[in-house]
């Protein structure tokens, strides 16, 4: 569903924010010491998205995948985007991993 066409409220814990659809975007630190979601978030330059400073960010540390390989250590943040334009262009930046929608998650019958 794209950002302009969801409901907007004022619950953001529950994909949602009168700022636009929550994302959960995870950045690679080029620098490891560099953990400060404002500064992650302001080099990225991303026109129509704003950051959740109330979400806690998530600090991914270097780790080797099942080859072997080392991945790259990174930051996963909530954000709110207010159009489908901002969020591929987000999608596209070199810095960015990986954008999912901040789904609710809730039991189910």
């Amino acid at each position: 569903m794209s950002p302009s066409k969801r409901k907007k409220t004022k619950d953001a814990a529950h994909g949602q924010s009168q700022t636009g659809a929550s994302y959960l975007v995870e950045i690679r630190r080029s620098n490891r010491s560099v953990v400060d979601p404002k500064q992650l978030f302001m080099a990225l330059n991303a026109q129509g998205i704003t950051l959740d400073e109330e979400y806690e960010p998530v600090v991914m540390a270097e780790t080797r995948d099942s080859e072997g390989v080392v991945t790259e250590p990174s930051v996963i943040l909530r954000i709110h985007v207010g159009s489908e334009k901002a969020l591929t262009a987000l999608e596209q930046h070199p810095a960015v991993i990986k954008v999912w929608p901040d789904t609710p998650i809730a039991p189910f019958a």
